[in-house]
């Protein structure tokens, strides 16, 4: 139950205005972990038809970044591990800065201003893909949705039939994939299915729709190699462990998930010489057998998707449920809204202490 309101608040911007709340009247310094996915150049590619091929435009992340550094002690991971083990005291505002999954772009329009302006920060990969350099199940869905072949997509959507709830394959029918629009929509109720379906249901899916396109993958988004990956370690970023096959950890066995975490760990230490002991859970998915399955793996620390800032001083802590906060649609009203709440808090502050 608690889940499902969660859920609630979250969808209807409550979760926002709680983080906004608390960092206006919180008296203590606030720990924040900052989360990214994209960094894309402003004119780089056509319009998107999926949140998830958008992501951040390079100038707000840039705007992002000033801000941050304007207004929070940027920490580097251990930085940020030695103030939630109690082993340094915040003297401010702080934040560390993390990336999911790896994305090239990232490597181009984030990791180079970062290092120009001094800040550092950590990249969790799934080493299955960045060996492979095979895409995402949802940027396979957006490829063949956004470029397949619309003469085609009676017949896909036939055999896609025995697949899908009936609601949603009404509604699918309903779409020819002839307009922008409408692929759009295609992409976004096939989105909201396979987000919560299973490993099996999703690459089943990917495999029909491949037939719009004869199986090419031709959109402009992939993740780094690890010949890049060290790279981006000279910029000053962190490369961690986002699980080896990216498989939502809660739906494995509690051998398989000290497996593809042992997998991952492996890969990481072969490639790059070092990995340091903390996880990012693919899609925030995880349960008891993965905190287990962790700590044998030597990993300490977990970063999830739950909304919120870093409790670390509170005894119910657990660091293998490390919260973070994205603004992933961010504009420059986001960030407005932000320097707004700093600057009550601030002044409320000043009058506290006065």
């Amino acid at each position: 139950m608690r889940d499902i309101v969660y859920k609630v608040l979250y969808h209807l911007k409550v979760v926002d205005l709680f983080l906004w709340l608390e960092r206006i009247l919180s008296w203590r310094n606030i720990l924040i972990v900052q989360t990214y996915h994209r960094i894309v150049d402003d004119n780089s590619e056509v319009a998107p038809i999926s949140i998830l091929e958008r992501g951040i435009s390079k100038q707000c992340f840039i705007n992002q970044i000033d801000f941050f550094q304007e207004h929070f002690d940027l920490l580097n991971l251990d930085d940020f591990l030695d103030v939630i083990s109690s082993k340094r005291k915040l003297k401010s505002d702080a934040l560390l800065l993390t990336f999911d999954d790896g994305y090239y772009d990232n490597l181009l329009c984030a990791y180079p201003y970062m290092q120009e302006k001094g800040v550092e920060g950590v990249v969790f990969v799934p080493t299955a893909y960045i060996h492979s350099q095979q895409p995402f199940w949802w940027l396979k869905l957006t490829n063949s949705i956004k470029f397949g072949d619309a003469s085609r997509w009676p017949s896909a959507l036939n055999q896609l039939g025995p697949l899908l709830p009936l609601d949603h394959l009404d509604a699918l029918k309903k779409e020819a994939l002839g307009s922008f629009e409408s692929r759009r929509e295609v992409r976004r109720i096939l989105g909201v299915f396979l987000m919560n379906s299973t490993d099996d249901i999703r690459d089943e899916t990917n495999r029909i729709l491949d037939m719009l396109v004869d199986g090419n993958y031709v959109l402009p988004i992939r993740l780094m190699t690890f010949c890049e990956l060290r790279t981006a370690t000279k910029y000053g970023i962190t490369v961690a462990t986002h699980s080896h096959s990216h498989r939502d950890l809660d739906t494995l066995s509690y051998r398989e998930q000290v497996a593809d975490l042992k997998a991952s760990l492996q890969v990481l230490k072969q490639e790059l010489g070092d990995c340091p002991n903390v996880v990012c859970y693919p899609s925030g998915r995880f349960n008891v057998n993965t905190f287990n399955a962790a700590l044998e793996c030597g990993i300490e620390y977990g970063f999830t998707t739950k909304a919120g800032a870093v409790r670390y001083r509170e005894p119910s802590f657990d660091p293998l449920q490390i919260p973070r906060v994205g603004i992933e649609a961010a504009n420059e009203m986001e960030l407005k809204r932000w320097l707004f709440g700093l600057i009550i808090r601030k002044y409320l502050m000043s009058i506290w202490r006065s």
